[in-house]
């Protein structure tokens, strides 16, 4: 059973609009607004170390993560039931960023994998992962990879049967989602165009306007937005301070099993704001 598409992540990622939008008249008199934003993959969130080029995270929010009883437990239940489609100690098992705790490793080493290699870029979450497998007692079938894993080739050439790949933000590829599973596609996994060789399968992003009711919280001289120059701002999907303005829609989907195929199309995304949800 795999897990399809990933909604775990408890941010919501908001995007300040540009202060002189380019505004038209349509036909029917009818005004529309068109507001455009950019922004790398690591503006508003912690990089890893100096680099600034990948998301990292702290010891407190990858705990977090793991006791997160949206995501963590279909993931255990993916991981178990994938191993169960084969014959015990048969199956080698990729995990792409393992994080401090190697959770997702551990479980899969203590449901019937034959080996795990578990890839991870912090040190500082390395040694940690190394220091819990010891503990735990799976040195022998839990190998710790230092590095990107596009960087990495595993022991002997091996290709794994499945692979875990929990690298998905708020903004679904932001953690460079894209880059890793295509380049695994391309030399970690034995049967990459099955979808289940990965773990999930798929992920999407959805997007909508919003409004933060606490916004007057947030001004000058203590909080200046002009300062943001255009990073996203981070807030908890959980604060019942933001509100939707209308419908989401959907504006990224990417298959593990079909990456690279195709170019990735370039789409005009419109939104239709809901006059009630504004009052």
């Amino acid at each position: 059973e795999q897990i399809q598409k990933v909604a775990f992540t408890p941010f919501v990622t908001l995007l300040p609009l540009p202060l002189t939008p380019d505004v038209a008249v349509a036909a029917d008199d009818s005004t529309t607004t068109s507001m455009s934003a950019a922004w790398n993959s690591v503006d508003g969130l912690n990089s890893l170390e100096s680099e600034k080029k990948f998301v990292s995270f702290d010891k407190t929010a990858y705990q977090a993560m793991v006791n997160d009883p949206s995501r963590t437990p279909l993931f255990e239940k993916a991981i178990i039931n994938r191993l169960k489609s084969a014959e015990p100690n048969t199956q080698t098992v990729l995990d792409l960023g393992t994080g401090p705790f190697a959770f997702f490793a551990l479980t899969a080493a203590k449901n019937g994998a034959k080996q795990v290699y578990a890839i991870e870029a912090s040190k500082e979450a390395a040694a940690s992962a190394r220091t819990i497998i010891k503990k735990e007692g799976y040195e022998d079938k839990i190998t710790i990879l230092e590095g990107f894993s596009s960087d990495i080739t595993l022991p002997g050439g091996e290709k794994a049967d499945f692979a875990v790949a929990e690298i998905v933000g708020s903004i679904a590829s932001e953690e460079g989602a894209y880059a890793t599973i295509s380049d695994a596609h391309e030399r970690l996994v034995k049967k990459p165009n099955d979808p289940r060789s990965w773990i999930p399968s798929r992920i999407q992003t959805y997007a909508a306007p919003a409004s933060y009711s606490l916004h007057n919280l947030f001004r000058p001289p203590a909080f200046d937005w002009s300062k943001l120059d255009g990073e996203p701002v981070r807030f908890n999907c959980r604060d019942e301070g933001l509100q939707l303005l209308s419908d989401p829609v959907l504006v990224e989907d990417i298959s593990f099993a079909d990456i690279g195929k195709g170019t990735v199309p370039n789409e005009r995304i419109s939104f239709t704001v809901d006059g009630k949800r504004v009052d």
